[in-house]
């Protein structure tokens, strides 16, 4: 968000963890002003569940299936043969936080692309997000985190940083945005956020060209397969990317037994996690790239929960899947605008007057990281299937390769989904 105004001078992860999944996403609002003494302090601290909530209602799930459909495509598409990542449930929530922060119809183009009708449907689906994201046991980790730093010269609504707090689980803090302490300061949380996995906060720099207001979302999942890989079985062999064949590590599991569903255009198989997530792993047919799968119809409902209405399958076969480890770094400020959101955006008419009192702000920028990666016992998203159920193995099972581009989906117990990507080459 860049102010109009004149110019003036001025505890770690445990190391036996095999999933961290990790998506930050920045929104970054940028002026011309510096200066000032350094006085960081917080203005409002996020609390914390002590174990999940029990999500009752099913059908609340559906909530997301408008914005998936709308945004995934768009999030994640890309003419460059490059993996790409998505977080939809960490995208969900700071769209969220940006039509709480605005108003007039800045805010109504907001809640039309999350598919809400006023704020408070809004606030109470976010807030049904983290109760069904959140986990924290012997189990598995998902934890979603989110803050608001501001410039100690911003005159910023106290009753909006408790509500940040209340309903986002979110922790404000103010201080000199100039000082390399306070910047320090955010990297810092986010590595402590991410248990590490994004060193230095990611690649961008906070508070860059003089920012008044950084708002921040990360979502850490860490878990473990239910049916893990034998580490024996690993063995190198070819996966064919859009710019020819590479070797990569396989993984092999020989009398892998879950669900799986067939749809003209790709086949989708999933993997459970102990903590109940679930990992879909999306192979589109031969001549289908997973970009133009994008525009699939079929494709589109597959990512959120209505996948329930097709017909499910359940078969035991051979299932090989490639280790990788892949981050990627988005701008989703450039996906905004085809989605709808123009005025969040627009330095003449973005209107974030219940963020504070000075309505000449406007987002400047949205970053997104991800990290993601694979091993035999746990994963950071990734997959996708290769072969047909009636293909046969030497052992006669049917068998699932994903020994070329696919797409993979990380959904939680009640099938939101967490994460989305697409694997063109898991060596890169």
């Amino acid at each position: 968000m860049k102010k109009r105004r004149r110019r003036r001078s001025k505890g770690p992860i445990i190391a036996i963890v095999v999933f961290a999944l990790v998506v930050g996403v920045l929104v970054a609002v940028f002026s011309g002003s510096s200066g000032g003494s350094f006085s960081a302090y917080t203005i409002t601290g996020a609390e914390y569940p002590k174990k999940a909530a029990v999500v009752t209602e099913e059908s609340d799930a559906y909530f997301m299936n408008a914005f998936v459909n709308r945004s995934v495509p768009s999030l994640i598409w890309g003419v460059d043969n490059k993996n790409r990542l998505c977080s939809p449930a960490a995208a969900y929530t700071e769209l969220a936080m940006i039509a709480e922060a605005t108003g007039g119809e800045t805010r109504e183009q907001a809640l039309s692309l999350l598919g809400s009708s006023d704020i408070e449907q809004s606030r109470a689906r976010a807030e049904h997000l983290f109760s069904s994201v959140y986990r924290d046991d012997a189990d598995g980790k998902r934890i979603p985190a989110a803050s608001i730093w501001l410039d100690e010269d911003v005159n910023f609504n106290k009753d909006m940083m408790k509500t940040f707090a209340s309903v986002y689980h979110a922790s404000s803090f103010i201080g000199d945005r100039d000082k390399g302490a306070y910047q320090k300061a955010v990297r810092a949380w986010i590595e402590k956020q991410t248990g590490g996995i994004l060193r230095d906060g990611g690649e961008y720099a906070p508070f860059a060209q003089g920012a008044d207001a950084l708002m921040i979302s990360t979502l850490t999942f860490d878990g473990e397969w239910l049916l893990k890989f034998d580490a024996g079985e690993t063995a190198p062999a070819v996966f064919h990317t859009p710019e020819g064949d590479v070797m990569c590590d396989f993984m092999r599991n020989d009398k892998y037994t879950n669900v799986y569903y067939e749809f003209p255009q790709f086949r989708a198989v999933a993997q459970s996690y102990k903590d109940g997530c679930t990992m879909w792993y999306i192979l589109p047919n031969e001549g289908i790239t997973p970009e133009s799968l994008l525009a699939d119809d079929q494709l589109k409902t597959f990512l959120t929960p209505a996948k329930r209405e097709y017909d499910l399958k359940k078969g035991t076969f051979v299932l090989r899947v490639p280790k990788f480890d892949v981050t990627y770094t988005s701008d989703l400020g450039r996906s905004l605008p085809e989605l709808g959101v123009t005025l969040a955006l627009d330095p003449a008419s973005a209107d974030y007057s219940p963020l504070c009192e000075d309505k000449s702000i406007y987002i400047y920028d949205i970053k997104s990281d991800i990290r993601v990666s694979t091993d035999e016992n746990g994963t950071k998203a990734s997959a996708a299937v290769k072969g047909n159920p009636e293909e046969q193995s030497e052992s006669g099972a049917a068998e699932f390769t994903l020994d070329r581009p696919f797409m993979f989906m990380i959904c939680s117990p009640d099938d939101l989904p967490l994460f989305v990507g697409i694997i063109n080459d898991p060596t890169k």
